[in-house]
């Protein structure tokens, strides 16, 4: 096969034939005739109904090969669009593909690399070859989904609506009386001494971080201590002794020496990673946005399939 393809009347025969034709349909500024019409047709329909038997071992449900199809069309809305702007020829991951392609089946011909190329599309090439057309519908989903950059407005009432997210949190700093066994009964003699007024003594055990907790952050604390020990100091009052508080690591009494309030988002401070937040947020957004201009460019026909007509 490689043989016959390589002679050169065949060559020339095949790409003759295709050069007037192909001659407009490859300018990066031409728009999409208003016709342009993408098939998905029966053979295609197949492949995808085979290749999902293959992966999950069953026929898709009838929801699930309508998104399949859905899928499918966008993939061919993409690479069209790649097509007409001309991206296999620009993008140097497709562009080196194309040329190899056609100096290994046609090693006698010495051409520019321009009219490899596009002779390479005529033989359509940029759409059969599986690497090429992989690469360009990465390239699309790049374009489409170019990280989009909120105005002032857009990303202060994204902070606001996560304030959550975004707000200095509450830092809480402590001393402690820790006792590792749950059981161990100078934990009623230290509760005795808070009923008292008086200011339990060191009867502890000595904990392995200190006997001070500098401040933290309730997140950060729960990764140290535990969630629910976390969430209960955050409730305690501070300048006073309570507990116990159970932790991963025992029973704790604890004193908050120091106590920062959680602070309003600080545009200044975290508008970056808002930023890139919003923009992730916005990516389907965007994609559903430029899947529906190309439908309004292209029409889409798909060709009558029966699944039990599959082959294989």
């Amino acid at each position: 096969m490689r043989r016959v393809l390589r002679q050169p009347l065949l060559h020339f025969a095949l790409i003759g034939g295709l050069l007037f034709a192909a001659e407009h349909a490859w300018r990066a500024d031409a728009p999409a005739p208003a016709n342009a019409v993408i098939t998905v047709d029966a053979a295609m329909q197949a492949n995808l109904h085979a290749e999902w038997r293959r992966q999950l071992d069953r026929a898709p449900a009838d929801a699930e090969w309508q998104a399949q199809l859905a899928r499918a069309v966008d993939e061919e809305l993409l690479l069209a669009e790649a097509l007409r702007l001309e991206l296999d020829g620009v993008d140097p991951v497709a562009r080196a593909r194309l040329l190899a392609n056609m100096r290994f089946v046609f090693p006698e011909r010495r051409a520019s690399e321009d009219a490899l190329l596009f002779e390479a599309r005529a033989l359509g090439m940029s759409r059969s070859d599986p690497v090429v057309r992989r690469r360009l519908l990465q390239v699309m989903e790049r374009r489409v989904l170019a990280p989009a950059v909120p105005d002032e407005a857009t990303l202060r009432a994204y902070v606001h609506d996560h304030d959550t997210r975004y707000a200095g949190p509450a830092r809480h700093g402590f001393r402690q009386i820790w006792f590792a066994d749950a059981d161990d009964p100078r934990i009623a003699a230290v509760q005795a001494e808070l009923v008292r007024g008086g200011v339990p003594h060191a009867l502890g055990d000595a904990f392995p971080l200190g006997a001070r907790q500098p401040p933290a952050s309730e997140a950060e604390l729960a990764r140290r201590y535990g969630t629910d020990f976390a969430h209960a100091l955050a409730a305690v009052p501070a300048a006073q002794w309570v507990g116990p508080l159970r932790s991963t690591f025992g029973m704790h009494f604890v004193f908050v020496e120091s106590r920062v309030e959680a602070r309003s988002p600080d545009l200044a401070r975290v508008g970056a990673r808002a930023a890139t937040a919003w923009a992730v947020s916005q990516r389907d957004e965007r994609r559903q946005a430029a899947l529906q201009a190309l439908r309004a460019r292209y029409r889409v026909e798909l060709s009558p399939f029966a699944a039990g007509a599959e082959s294989g």
